[in-house]
């Protein structure tokens, strides 16, 4: 037997990551594996500039499954480009000021979110600086703001975690209290996601953008996450 942190996240909205561009911010299903790890950086306090203790971060397994069917929702940006003749104006409300009457570029630029998040997660420790008692700690009295995604998307309930005994990442994910604030409706058991474990055997091996590399410069690296369908609907 292990030990696992796990715990619920829950939010009225929220965005998860993926391959996304200028003109669209696109959200899957699930967290990825950097949401996870940044949600918990927050929690100890970690900026996203302290290269040293968001590489630690990565020292960490990460297993997720949906408790909530969620729902789709695309909200709209108006973005405009200021010329490039204007050089290094004091704000940009007097770059606009300077471009009025010159051709200003605009876009409709779009970001999707999901509604309706209730998502198990499951934590074990491969070696990182922090125990799984200090970040259950840290969960409970983050020293940042813990938003889902998003600055605009706050928790809806308490992450209530803790540490559990378990054979394995998937077993754990079956002790998290699923909240009340799920509705009765909406309620189901998704395929799982989890990083790769000894003695796994997964339905199917994918590689997604999930390994945060450097915070600052928002870069991610392709890594290895195994999904795992039996018993789903249970």
């Amino acid at each position: 037997m292990d030990k696992f942190l796990v715990f619920c996240l829950c939010a009225s909205m929220g965005s998860f990551g993926g391959y996304s561009g200028h003109e669209r911010r696109n959200s899957g299903n699930m967290p990825y594996r950097s949401a996870i790890l940044g949600l918990i950086g927050a929690a100890l306090g970690i900026k996203r500039s302290d290269s040293k203790g968001q590489i630690s971060l990565l020292k960490y397994g990460i297993a997720s499954r949906p408790l909530a069917e969620t729902s789709f929702l695309r909200d709209f940006h108006t973005v405009q480009s200021i010329n490039s003749t204007i050089k290094r104006p004091n704000s940009r409300k007097s770059a606009f000021l300077a471009a009025s009457g010159k051709n200003i570029k605009t876009t409709i630029t779009k970001r999707d979110y999901r509604t309706d998040i209730a998502v198990a997660i499951s934590v074990w420790n491969q070696g990182g600086n922090w125990s799984l008692e200090d970040i259950t700690e840290a969960l409970k009295f983050p020293k940042f703001l813990l938003y889902v995604g998003r600055k605009s998307c706050p928790l809806s309930a308490p992450l209530n975690p803790k540490i559990v005994s378990a054979n394995n990442p998937i077993d754990s994910l079956s002790t998290v209290y699923r909240t009340d604030t799920i509705n009765e409706e909406r309620l189901s058991s998704g395929p799982i996601i989890t990083d790769p474990f000894p003695e796994g055997e997964p339905d199917l091996t994918e590689f997604i953008p999930s390994e945060p590399i450097d915070r600052v410069r928002w870069h991610f690296e392709q890594k290895e996450q195994w999904r795992f369908f039996e018993g789903a609907d249970k």
